[in-house]
Parts: C-alpha cells; structure tokens; sequence
C-alpha cells in the first residue's frame, strides 16, 4: 500500500537519576525511532527543563537527525510524539517547531487501556 503518511515517529523520554551519594539530580532525555537512538542530553540538577532548554536541546536533535536520518529529514517522513509539559506546549516552542516544519502527535491526556 502506498501512502504519503510518516512513516517514523520519534519518540522522547526523561528519566530523573539521582548521585547516590547526594541530592543532584540529572535529566536524561531519549530521543529514538524504530531504528534507534537519534539524540540524547544530560540535563545536571541545578538546571530547569524550560521551554529555552527544550529548544537549545530540539535544535542539537535535529543536527543529529539530519545526519543520522537524512533521507527521512529530507522527505519530512517523521512525526515527534511530544507529551503535554507546559515548556513544550510554550507559544516559543510551537513556533520553533512549526518553522522547521516538525508535525506533531499529541500524548493523549489520559493513560489509555
């Protein structure tokens, strides 16, 4: 069947790790297809995953996509699943991604079982 549909959809996630040793916190962010990790961020603790370092962190993701995915970046065949959080959803944001032509899939505001 053929279909002008993406074919890949990227995926992000975040996990919190803590030092044993101590209160410092990181943020590990993931951003992978089907085929693999595309991109990944070390976030240390005493920094805020705001919408400036979401962009600051889209835009080294998309220097990686383009080289590790060209042929998707350059057919724009990819959708970001991109959850709900108030950074990502920041009026910055949605005009970053829309200037660069990302298309979106919205998390579903409930778990679905």
């Amino acid at each position: 069947m053929v279909s002008n549909e993406p074919e890949t959809v990227l995926h992000d996630i975040y996990v919190v790790a803590s030092k044993s040793s101590g209160n410092l916190l990181v943020l590990f962010i993931i951003i992978f297809d089907c085929e693999g990790i595309v991109h990944y961020e070390f976030i240390p603790g005493d920094k805020t995953a705001n919408k400036d370092v979401y962009i600051y962190i889209f835009r080294r993701f998309m220097d990686a996509f383009r080289r590790k995915r060209p042929e998707k970046c350059r057919t724009n065949g990819w959708f970001l699943l991109h959850d709900n959080a108030p950074a990502h959803r920041s009026v910055l944001c949605m005009d970053f991604l829309a200037k660069n032509k990302v298309t979106t899939l919205e998390h579903p505001s409930i778990l679905l079982t």
